[in-house]
């Protein structure tokens, strides 16, 4: 392996891991904010093999390239996003309630 492919693989390791540590920051500064979700990201190791390198490496030696980003999740519970979303629902509809309600109370008060 040469020098250049090896400062290749921490280049890419530094870029990986600085975007690690910018979603922990994310996390760790949304902590108390409404409708923030939490955020995780996927890790996979870099062959040679799948990079097109060519190694001098005896058969069977397996050689790492580094790592790459591979996912950007959210992490929510689906349980608390269904109750969220059925609050809501209901919410609209007391308002809507409320809203007739109120209409058919001022007819009443006003035939008196």
């Amino acid at each position: 392996m040469s020098i250049h492919q090896l400062i290749e693989i921490a280049r890419r390791s530094f870029r990986v891991q600085t975007a690690a540590m910018n979603v922990a920051g994310q996390n760790i500064a949304n902590v108390n904010t409404e409708g923030y979700s939490r955020q995780r990201i996927g890790l996979q190791a870099d062959s040679l093999a799948n990079r097109g390198l060519h190694t001098q490496l005896g058969p069977g030696t397996v050689t790492g390239a580094g790592v790459s980003l591979q996912t950007f999740e959210r992490l929510r519970d689906g349980l608390l996003v269904s109750a969220g979303w059925e609050a809501r629902s209901m919410l609209g509809s007391a308002d809507e309630e409320q809203r007739i309600l109120s209409a058919l109370e001022g007819l009443m008060a006003s035939s008196e």
